[in-house]
């Protein structure tokens, strides 16, 4: 959605500007009375995925407002549908009652869900991990790699030995959302999972190795097994940032980072692991 200027939007529509416009990677998910509705360019992306009428509502600088809802009980059904194709969804809820307000409701993000952070069991199969993962390479450093499964707690990272080990670790883990820097370019894209790029500037050492000790409360990374020097310092921080700032309701049941050991990992190409169904079903009867 671009930022037009909004002097000739309602109170209402502003609101829903100032809080899309913290959330622009996201489609917004916007409390109104007894529905969650969609506008501008989330409407459109919404009617085509959950198969929503698409309507107008009100006009911007001369040209209608697109508009797709549905009823907020229904929320359940149309959420991991948005999830399964792929995107990033915030959800702004009511945060006064309606009865009581002076002026216009407040609203504000109540959750952030995505691939790697959903946890209802509509949108994750409980049979399997859900993993959420995050990479670094550095030519002159080298590769560091980290996941987590926010349903069972389960959180480790590694220093790959070389990019080939990277790929096969992430085959492996078949994180259902990569975590990647925004000028990565041989992960930026994914067919099989959801990729979301960081800033830059967030893959720090130092950064991310504080991000690590002021989660599990420790004088240093060495007492995980880690140093600070280590990729997988910048990846498990990186991780515990993005985690911290999409799920509302904590996730300390993160309780410790365990070394992942690579060192054994053979070379399996793609269609000898689907083969071994090693990630999934051949026949997905069972």
């Amino acid at each position: 959605m671009k930022k037009d200027n909004s002097d000739n939007l309602t109170p209402m529509m502003k609101q829903y500007q100032e809080i899309k416009s913290r959330n622009p990677e996201h489609i917004l998910f916007y409390r109104l009375g007894d529905f969650y509705e969609m506008f501008f360019d989330d409407a459109k992306t919404a009617s085509k995925v959950l198969n929503l009428t698409l309507t107008t509502r009100g006009k911007h600088l001369g040209i209608e407002i697109p508009l797709a809802g549905f009823p907020h009980h229904q929320i359940n059904n149309y959420l991991p549908k948005m999830i399964r194709a792929g995107y990033r969804v915030a959800v702004c809820d009511q945060t006064e009652n309606p009865k009581y307000a002076k002026g216009i409701v407040k609203r504000d993000i109540t959750e952030i869900i995505t691939a790697g952070t959903a946890l209802s069991e509509e949108m994750i199969d409980k049979d399997s991990n859900n993993y959420i993962a995050c990479i670094f390479t550095d030519e002159k450093k080298g590769w560091g790699f980290a996941a987590a499964d926010i349903s069972t707690g389960e959180f480790t990272a590694c220093d790959p030995e070389s990019l080939s080990a990277l790929k096969e670790i992430i085959m492996m883990f078949n994180p259902s959302e990569l975590l990647v820097s925004s000028s990565e370019l041989q992960f930026g894209t994914d067919d099989k999972r959801t990729i979301t790029r960081i800033e830059d500037y967030k893959f720090i050492q130092d950064t991310s190795a504080d991000n690590l000790k002021k989660h599990f409360r420790i004088a240093g990374v060495s007492s995980l097994g880690f140093k600070e020097s280590d990729m997988s310092v910048i990846c498990a921080g990186v991780l515990l940032e993005y985690l911290s700032d999409n799920i509302k309701s904590g996730f300390n049941h993160l309780e410790k980072l365990k070394r992942y050991n690579d060192k054994n990992i053979c070379a399996i190409d793609y269609r000898t692991r689907k083969n071994l169904e090693i990630t999934e079903p051949v026949n997905s009867d069972g």
